[in-house]
C-alpha cells in the first residue's frame, strides 16, 4: 500500500491541549488505503500509544484518551502510521508531529491597579475605590512571554484590549454604573486558560 497521510486535528498547530487531543474530531486525522489496517503510532521519548483504525481512503479521526494522554506526558509527540493490506504487505510510514500541552500557566497575581484617564483626576496606577472612567485599564504588570490576558468582569470574560509594552488590559465596552469586580487569565499559545486573578474592585 501507499504510505498513509498524516494530517493535524482541529487546532493543534500552535500545541493540543487536553481537549484538542481527546477531541472526535481528532488530534490527527489519517487517509490510507481502503480496507488496509493502519497502525497509528504516538511517541514521546520512551512513551509510547499506538491505536488502529480500518482504512477506508478517507480521512479519518484518530483519537487520544484521558489514559493515553498520561502516559505520553507533554512534549512534542511523533506520529506515524502505516498500512497493511490483506496479503500482509506494510507500507512505508507517513509521519506528522504535534506539541501536546495540558498544562494550563499559574494563576496570576492579582492586579496593582487601574488606569483612570477621565475626568479631573486621573492616574496611571489608581486604586481608588471609585471612578469616572467606565473603562478603567487594568494594570497587570506585564503578561508573561507566550501567553495571551483575558479580562474577566463580575466573573464574565468580555472583550478587552491588551497593552503588552505597558501591562494594561482595557474593556472595550464601558461599565455599567456599580459596584464591578475585575480580574484576568492567562492563556498559553495551545489555548490552556489559568485560573483567575485576585480581584481588584
Amino acid at each position: 500500500p501507499t504510505a498513509p497521510t498524516l494530517a493535524q486535528g482541529t487546532g493543534v498547530t500552535g500545541g493540543a491541549t487536553a481537549a484538542e487531543a481527546t477531541q472526535a474530531s481528532g488530534v490527527v486525522t489519517v487517509s490510507a488505503e481502503a480496507g488496509a489496517t493502519t497502525t497509528v503510532t504516538f511517541t514521546n521519548g520512551s512513551n509510547t500509544v499506538t491505536k488502529t483504525v480500518t482504512g477506508t481512503g478517507a480521512a479519518q479521526a484518530v483519537q487520544l484518551t484521558s489514559a493515553d494522554l498520561t502516559i505520553l506526558g507533554d512534549g512534542i509527540i511523533s506520529v506515524s502510521a502505516t498500512a497493511t493490506d490483506a496479503a500482509g504487505n506494510t507500507s512505508v510510514a507517513g509521519t506528522t508531529s504535534f506539541t501536546l500541552d495540558t498544562t494550563p500557566p499559574a494563576t496570576p497575581a492579582a492586579p496593582i491597579g487601574y488606569t483612570d484617564n477621565v475626568g479631573t483626576v486621573q492616574s496611571t496606577a489608581s486604586t481608588a475605590a471609585t471612578t469616572d472612567d467606565t473603562t478603567p485599564g487594568l494594570n497587570i504588570i506585564i503578561a508573561p512571554l507566550g501567553t495571551t490576558p483575558s479580562l474577566y468582569v463580575d466573573g464574565v470574560k468580555v472583550a478587552a484590549t491588551y497593552n503588552g509594552t505597558i501591562g494594561i488590559l482595557t474593556p472595550t465596552t464601558a461599565l455599567a454604573d456599580g459596584a464591578h469586580t475585575l480580574s484576568y487569565t492567562l492563556t498559553d499559545a495551545a489555548g490552556n486558560e489559568s485560573g483567575r486573578s485576585p480581584t481588584l474592585s
